[in-house]
């Protein structure tokens, strides 16, 4: 269990060299009447505070391929093991509401993909 702790030390470190305060919306889910689902109550959670990463330094914010297409920089969140963050939630991204739509629990971070 030492190692776990350890290695839950050096993320909270890693997180506090540049943090970012996000607030996530979690939206429950009711029946749309026809067998599926529609989102129902968005409710904001408490800031948390997380590490944003560009995975793409080559592409700045406003950036356009060949076709014409909007690139953006790929981004994911490095929390804390026990931050709550699941998929479907969202939050602000500057102008626009991204949302997590993947999380990988290593125990001792969570790892989240961003949809933008």
């Amino acid at each position: 269990m030492q190692g776990l702790a350890v290695l839950r030390r050096q993320t909270k470190t890693f997180i506090d060299e540049n943090p970012t305060a996000i607030v996530f919306t979690r939206s429950t889910r009711e029946s749309d009447g026809a067998g599926g689902k529609r989102r129902a109550v968005s409710t904001p959670l408490s800031p948390q505070s997380v590490r944003v990463v560009e995975q793409n330094t080559v592409v700045d914010a406003h950036t356009r391929n060949v076709g014409g297409e909007m690139l953006r920089p790929n981004i994911k969140i490095v929390a804390a093991h026990d931050d709550d963050i699941i998929p479907g939630d969202t939050f602000m991204w500057g102008t626009e509401q991204v949302q997590v739509t993947w999380i990988w629990d290593r125990k001792y971070e969570l790892l989240c993909e961003v949809g933008i």
